[in-house]
């Protein structure tokens, strides 16, 4: 019968037993697919196309090692770790069939007489675009120029027959023989006759050497240098130097093969001059025309290797998104980050700093002040500089420790003006002396003083008193040594109080460096009317009573004066009625509010006194005790916000009555009802105020805004009441007011210099005909703030960062200020011609809203790039690492001691806060600013401030000893903030006793929020030296805060809890409406019950520190302390710390300051750190960190920014062991671990419905939990992983298996028949690599001696592969493998079958035929449906085995047919001869079983061959060789088995074939068995 084996089922089957196998299966199959396909060919077994060179590494030599080889976008990248030293990665596109190199690291040992080098190098270092490198290059991947040995091997191996024609002239074409022929064009030139030629281009372009005689002036260049020349050969390799003609550029490209090529072939353009069989290597040349050889002066172009990769190294990670790629090798070295399109080539060269994917920032900024302005926009911030920078790969480095702090605050090195001014005037007939006084602005000390006398031309002239109603100064030229001043003066008077009889009085605008006063005003002037001047002397105002002499319903009327013109104008919608004798004007330094008290009347603007801008007001909506009340003077404070009037009731002559507002005028309360009041004047704050009556002895001071006055007595003058007040003035800070007064001809200057506490006089001035004196004091332009101005005098700054290396296009400056940081400019390095590695200084000045850099930015120390990676990937744009190495291992015993030393308090500017415990700790940093925590914590105690009274500066040094990590290049401080908050109180509004407890009112003061258990520290007293602190040491506790409210007799206190209660006796309660803090009674001089009661306490006077101690927080946070210090410079030594404070020391009066004005806390702190006491370098074995994403619209790169305050990590079961890939598969992450495989949901999270159904939600947590897979299999090798359609494979050589994980979970494929190979080999051997061939839809596993080919369609094992790639990778549509850097495509060169990596190999099947199983058969013949015969085929059942060749195949009708031959040995011998007698020579026999024999045959004795039959006449046979025979010996031969041997018979019978192919493919689609039922 017969009966049909095909392979329909198209796979290989090693487990089962060959009785079981099932049809259309086979047990072994090599070097064949099988076609699966649905037309008639399917499953016919076919030989392999071979695989064919695509490109091949130009830089490999021998010995280096393919250490990589990824996929993205259809392109193959190569790594390759060079024998010679050095790194390369090679692009191949699959779809264009095009490569190039992405990157080479510097070569320093290539083979000498290797030009490429030099190109490379040239390329590198010169790149100029008419250099014969770039033509080379230019000519495509591989090409270069050789050196002198290369041009020698060139010449040599040019054949004779080949011709090249050089031209005589410039151009690429010329006529030859009526041709046109290119320049290096091949031609064949033949003689026609000896002196004619023709000639024709060949078809195949030929290089040709010029055989022509006077050749000389053509040239090939070479890559060396020899004293300033180029060597250069010509026709024979004749040398000769360098000419400006015409040349010839010789470039070579050498390449290796797969299938020989021809010399003379053309090959890439060029044409091949060499192969080499036995390195299997060939080379091609092009001869281009240029005119360019060198410069004339030599260069060294090589240089070191950049990168640490080695033959060792293996690319375990590798991403790409655009043209940005990462890779790293498995845990050895940094990641790596390149931006292929600026390196493609050899143009652009990375060092290997710049090509870690983490990025350096700039590591300091440094500063310094460049202007200091009190009126500048930084007064009010406390800025500190940092820097980051911005790459060519558009990624932007961590951001850079913080400068030191530029926050001054206004003491003598902050003023442009060093002085205050202090004017008196003084008016005599028709002159007007003024005197300009320099000031101190701390002691009140006069200086220096200037005179100037002025004329004043007036209608009426003799007149024998004066009466300045108004009389206000500005500084208007401060930087002029004779130091003038500008004012108004607006003055009446005889001894009726008129200058004439008319009445009239006079408005005047003055300038000192001028001739003579400007008379700006003629008219009536009441008593109380005036003028005033804003700081900036641009605003002039006169306020005037409109009507006759005597008239008592005159209105107040408002003018402006514009002193360009001398013109007056008056402001529209501000009339008010006024009264003789009666109105006031003032307004603030800037102009902005403006004040009018008139009649019963009060109105204020704060829109510069504009017309329509007055908000009118009674009088007796704020003072209820006199029936009519009449405004008649006014002050302000600086800026306004305080207002002082005095009034009288219904034209009383003494004014008793003094107002204040501190709120703008809004409300007022009454202070004074009895002092009489007709001069008045406060400090810059409103907060210090003084008044006068008539006469000197009638002078009254405040340091509570009026709510407490004390009489000053003026020393040393027995008759005070003859001393005619006629003005007075008070310095900002209130420490020093002045009055002026007359008596006789003599006008006096007396001054208070210590808050009111006595007054003396300390000038005069006698003139016959004296009739006014005043005194205006002028803050000068810049100068120091007062007690509650605290501001930074800084108003720009010098910010100098280093400009980064070549890769950094742009610095980023930042200011971070309070909470937030800004950018505040960002510097183009190109556009400003900036050099690398430089410092520049950019000068900062404030000047407007800047855009805020995000908190993940501020808070982020450094990128946290992982050190050393296994696995990499892109998902949404963000670069993923699995399986990590961070942290350094704090290899030190370095060690801290810290001193705390005084500092004079007029020499420091920043200042540890006294009394506190602060904390020091070293950081450690390396080159890309990743650091330590903080290491050898030490904790000091810093005096408190009263230690030293004269010496209140705090400054730390630090005595570091013992050595820095091996890592570390940099070092810096940092201090544990103390936790301690205070405020400075200067002066308590108010002090009261209630209920036998102090209350200490606070209302001025909002910013001021008490805590029961908060410390008041007394700093200084006023009355002490300025630039001392008090030496009592007082503190008091504040016991609780609280809130007064009610009217008089029935007020009640809210405490802190909520709590009201009474006050109590109403009779014994006087306490206006506020805010209080309560302390207990204290018995300390100056602050006791009686002082208090006596009005004569130091609560209000005094400066107290309010020390607020926070909750203590178990989190104990060190911040940066400005400077970096080099490793390399020694780490042991003293460090003076004096950049860094809590506080910043102020003189007037001695304190410490930590905020200004506004709120704005000070600090000289940067950026936070911790203490770790379990921190090192840590293998996160089994965890996950993602960077920031790449935005594709701003093309912003965040692949480098690794933002541990963003939790931009996971960690996964350790118990599964490393993790050896990650992949994204959709929007999720696949981990491979060794044991486990899983995956992790990224920005989205499994949560559960109501129905407790699971449900997928989005997430604001970076990675969601961690989702096994049910099975227990894990990858061993990354290099096996393939993913294609929603397949993915991989090795696990723990169990032995090759998994298919899909939508349907983890599968062992192995276990398709394969299952005991695999799990033999993989736990023996091993494995090398996979990947899956889309051509043939199958996964092909690289093992160490062979591949294995997995075809999906079929779910089986197809076939082994005779090769051992390297690597292999898809691409695209393709499958790509590499051996010996070497990229071959999979299936590629149809013409050339079963070559696979270079080798022809040859195939097998191995089938087994088990029909009829019961039954024992015996097999006669075999017809095999192919179209080559097996080269051998061997027949194999349980104990018999036969091996045939091609020759016994028989074709026939396209069928090959043989006859199944007998079992090899189990036929018997045939008996020849028996020899009987003596031993003899025997030669020719004869026998009856020569019929049996044939010629030829093997004769044998004792088992030996012996000799052979020669010849067979009838029954007589020959032998070749006598042979030596005695008795008992026989001689026999041995027969054809398949004639007279046994049958092959059996159950089952397996048949392994061997066909060598060539160029035709094989086809094998069945065989067919002629079988018998066996009768045995």
């Amino acid at each position: 019968m017969k009966v049909i084996q095909d392979f329909s089922g198209g796979k290989m089957n090693m487990d089962i037993d060959p009785r079981y196998m099932p049809k259309g299966q086979y047990r072994e199959a090599r070097n064949v697919r099988v076609i699966d396909t649905d037309n008639e060919n399917s499953g016919v077994i076919e030989s392999m196309d071979g695989t064919r060179v695509v490109i091949d590494e130009p830089l490999f030599t021998a010995g280096s090692v393919t250490a990589g080889m990824y996929e993205y976008n259809n392109k193959i990248y190569l790594f390759t770790a060079l024998k010679q030293g050095g790194f390369s990665i090679l692009e191949y596109d699959s779809v264009t069939g095009k490569g190039s190199h992405v990157l080479v690291d510097q070569l320093s040992t290539l083979r000498e007489e290797d030009g490429l080098r030099n190109t490379i190098c040239f390329l590198h270092n010169k790149k100029d675009d008419q250099s014969v490198f770039t033509q080379a290059y230019n000519q495509g991947f591989g090409w270069y120029v050789p050196s002198k040995e290369e041009i020698k091997d060139v010449i040599d191996n040019i054949e004779e027959t080949w011709k090249f024609l050089i031209s005589e002239r410039e151009e690429d074409i010329i006529t030859f023989n009526n041709q046109y022929i290119g320049v290096g064009t091949a031609v064949e030139v033949q003689e026609d006759t000896p002196t004619t030629r023709s000639a024709r281009a060949l078809s195949a372009p030929v290089p040709l050497v010029n055989e022509q005689e006077g050749s000389g002036n053509y040239y090939w260049t070479s890559t060396e240098y020899d004293k300033d020349q180029a060597y250069v050969y010509g026709f024979l390799g004749l040398q000769l130097a360098p000419k400006t003609n015409h040349y010839m550029c010789v470039v070579i490209k050498r390449f290796r093969f797969d299938i020989p090529p021809k010399k003379g072939d053309s090959y890439d353009g060029g044409t091949i001059y060499k192969v080499d069989m036995e390195k299997m290597e060939a080379r091609a040349m092009k001869m281009l025309p240029t005119t360019f050889v060198y410069d004339s002066t030599p260069e060294v172009l090589t240089q070191d290797l950049v990168t640490p990769f080695n033959l060792q190294t293996r690319v375990s990670g590798f991403a790409m998104l655009n043209d940005i790629m990462v890779f790293h090798d498995w845990m050895t070295n940094e990641p790596v980050e390149i931006d292929t399109s600026k390196t493609r080539g050899y143009f652009k060269f990375y060092d290997w700093t710049a090509m870690k994917l983490v990025k350096r920032p700039p590591l300091s900024v440094d500063v310094e002040i460049a202007e200091k302005s009190e009126l500048g926009e930084m007064r009010n911030i406390n800025p500190l500089f940092a820097a980051r920078y911005i790459y060519d790969t558009r990624e932007t480095s961590a951001i850079s420790p913080y400068s030191t702090s530029t926050s001054e605050l206004d003491d003598e090195d902050s003023k442009k003006v060093e002085y205050d001014m202090m004017v008196e005037c003084y008016v005599y007939k028709d002159k007007v002396k003024f005197v300009n006084s320099y000031m101190d602005p701390v002691s009140g000390v006069k200086t220096y003083w200037t005179s100037h006398e002025l004329s004043m031309s007036l209608p009426n002239t003799s007149f024998s008193k004066a009466y300045l109603k108004s009389f206000k100064t500005r500084s208007f030229d401060a930087n002029d040594t004779s130091f003038h001043s500008e004012g108004v003066i607006a003055f009446t008077g005889t001894t009726d109080n008129y200058l004439d009889p008319a009445g009239r009085g006079y408005f005047t605008h003055f300038k000192t460096n001028a001739d003579a006063i400007d008379v700006v005003g003629d008219m009536f002037i009441n008593k109380n009317d005036g003028g005033d001047i804003n700081k900036a002397g641009d605003q002039i105002y006169y306020a005037r009573t409109h009507g006759a002499s005597g008239s008592n319903n005159g209105q107040l009327m408002l003018f402006e004066y514009n002193k360009n013109d001398n013109s007056l104008s008056e402001i529209q919608g501000f009339v008010g009625d006024g009264d003789q004798h009666e109105g006031g004007f003032c307004m603030s330094d800037s102009g902005k509010q403006v004040y009018v008290v008139y009649k019963s009347e009060f109105a204020y603007s704060s829109e510069y006194g504009k017309g329509g801008t007055f908000t009118q007001v009674k009088l007796n909506d704020f003072i209820s005790i006199i029936s009519k009340p009449r405004g008649v003077k006014i002050i302000c404070d600086s800026d306004g916000s305080v207002v002082y009037v005095s009034c009288n009731q219904n034209f009383d002559t003494d004014n008793k009555y003094t107002l204040v507002s501190e709120n703008y005028g809004k409300n007022f309360t009454t202070v004074s009802t009895s002092l009489v009041n007709e001069f008045m004047c406060c400090s810059s704050n409103g907060k210090f105020f003084a008044l006068a009556g008539k006469t000197v002895d009638t002078i009254y001071y405040s340091k509570d805004s009026g709510k407490t006055m004390s009489k000053v007595t003026p020393q040393y003058v027995s008759d005070p009441q003859n001393y005619q007040v006629t003005g007075m003035s008070m310095s900002p800070d209130g420490r020093t007011f002045y009055v002026t007064a007359i008596n006789g001809n003599t006008a006096y200057l007396f001054a208070s210099q210590n808050y009111g506490l006595s007054i003396t006089k300390i000038n005069n001035y006698s003139h016959e005909g004296v009739v006014g004196a005043s005194v205006s004091y002028v803050r000068g332009s810049y100068s120091n703030e007062t007690l509650n101005e605290i501001s930074n005098a800084t108003s720009a700054v010098n910010v100098t960062v280093n400009t980064g290396n070549e890769h950094v296009e742009k610095i980023e400056i930042l200011m971070k200020t309070g909470q937030g940081m800004y950018k505040v400019k960002t510097i183009d390095k190109k556009k400003l011609g900036l050099e690398d590695n430089v410092d520049y200084t950019y000068k900062f000045s404030y000047s407007g809203n800047y855009p805020l850099i995000p908190m993940k930015d501020v808070n982020k120390l450094f990128d946290n790039v992982p050190m050393m990676a296994r696995s990499c990937m892109i998902i949404q744009n963000s670069l993923l690492f699995g399986g990590y190495v961070d942290g350094f291992d704090i290899d030190t015993d370095v060690s801290l001691m810290v001193e705390i030393n005084n500092s004079p308090t007029t020499s420091t500017t920043y200042s540890l806060k006294t009394g506190t415990t602060q904390g020091y700790g070293i950081i450690f940093m390396d080159d890309f600013g990743r650091c330590s925590p903080v290491l050898a914590p030490v904790d000091v105690t810093v005096p408190r401030i009263n230690a030293d009274a004269a010496n209140i500066g705090r400054v730390a040094t630090v005595i570091v000893k013992g050595k820095a990590p091996s890592w570390a290049t940099k070092f810096k401080f940092a201090r544990r903030n103390p936790k301690v908050l205070f405020d400075v109180i200067d002066g308590f509004d108010n002090a009261y006793v209630i209920n036998g407890k102090f209350y200490l009112e606070i209302t001025s003061m909002p910013w001021i929020v008490p805590t029961p258990g908060d410390k008041l520290e007394l700093v200084s007293e006023m009355e002490t030296i300025a630039t001392e602190v008090s030496t009592k040491g007082y503190i008091f506790e504040v016991k609780d805060k609280v809130i007064v409210q009610g009217e008089p007799g029935k007020l009640s206190v809210t405490l802190s809890d909520g709590t009201k209660v009474d006050m109590g006796d109403p009779d014994k309660v006087d306490v206006p409406n506020g805010r209080y803090l309560i302390i207990e009674p204290s018995a300390k001089e100056g602050y006791t019950e009686d002082d208090i009661l006596k009005k004569e306490s130091r609560w209000t006077t005094s400066v107290f520190y309010l020390i607020m101690y926070e909750t203590k927080d178990d989190t104990v946070v060190y911040q940066e302390i400005p400077g970096i210090h080099d490793v390399a410079a020694g780490l042991a030594g003293s460090y003076v710390l004096d950049s860094d404070g809590d506080v910043m020391i102020t003189t007037g009066p001695a304190r410490e300051i930590n905020k200004f004005s506004n709120g704005t806390l000070f600090t000289t702190l940067g950026r936070p750190n911790a203490i770790s006491d379990n921190y090192s370098r840590e293998d996160r074995y089994a965890s996950l960190t993602v960077s920031e994403p790449y935005v594709e619209d701003t093309k912003d790169n965040g692949l480098a920014s690794f933002n541990q305050s963003l939790i931009n990590y996971t960690d996964l079961s350790k118990k599964y062991g490393e993790i050896v890939k990650i992949d994204d598969i959709g929007s999720d992450i696949d981990v491979y671990q060794r044991n486990k495989c899983s995956r992790v949901m990224y920005k989205k999270n499994i949560l559960n419905s109501a129905t407790g159904s699971p449900i997928v939600a989005k997430s604001e947590d970076t990675f969601g939990e961690q989702q096994e897979y049910a099975e227990d299999y894990g990858m061993s090798h990354y290099e096996t992983y393939s993913r294609y359609g929603n397949s993915q494979f991989f090795v696990d050589t723990n169990t032995g298996q090759v998994i298919r994980k899909s939508i349907n979970g983890l599968f062992p494929v192995s276990s398709y028949g394969m299952l005991n190979y695999f799990h033999d080999k993989l736990t023996t051997s091993g494995v090398k690599c996979g990947a899956y061939d889309p051509k043939t839809s199958s996964y092909i596993v690289g093992m160490k001696d062979c591949c294995v080919n997995f075809m999906e369609p079929v779910d089986g094992w197809t076939s082994f592969y005779d090769m051992a790639p390297d690597l292999m990778a898809r691409a695209g549509a393709y499958c790509f493998s590499t051996r010996d850097t070497i990229i071959r495509r999979m299936g590629g060169e149809p013409g050339y079958q079963n070559l696979l990596l270079g080798k022809t190999v040859t195939s097998k099947i191995h089938m087994v035929n088990n029909e009829y199983m019961d039954s024992n058969k015996v097999y006669n013949s075999i017809v095999m449906e192919s179209n080559t015969p097996p080269s051998t085929t061997t027949f194999k059942t349980f104990d018999l085995e036969r091996t045939i060749d091609q020759s016994y195949f028989k074709k026939k009708e396209n069928l090959l047919e043989s006859f199944i031959p007998k079992a090899e040995g189990t036929s018997q011998p045939v008996l020849l001869y028996v020899a009987a007698g003596d031993e003899e020579a025997l030669d020719t026999f004869r026998t009856y079983t020569a019929n049996l024999v044939d010629t030829g045959l093997d004769v044998f004795k004792d088992g030996e061959k012996v000799s052979c039959i020669k010849e067979i006449n009838d029954d007589e046979i020959t032998l070749e060789d006598p042979v030596n025979i005695k008795e008992g010996q026989v001689l026999y031969v041995k027969v054809d088995d398949g004639v007279n041997g046994d049958a092959i018979r059996g159950k089952y019978l397996e048949i392994i074939s061997y066909f060598s192919v060539d160029k035709e493919k094989l086809l094998v689609k069945s065989i067919q068995l002629d079988i018998d039922e066996s009768k045995i």
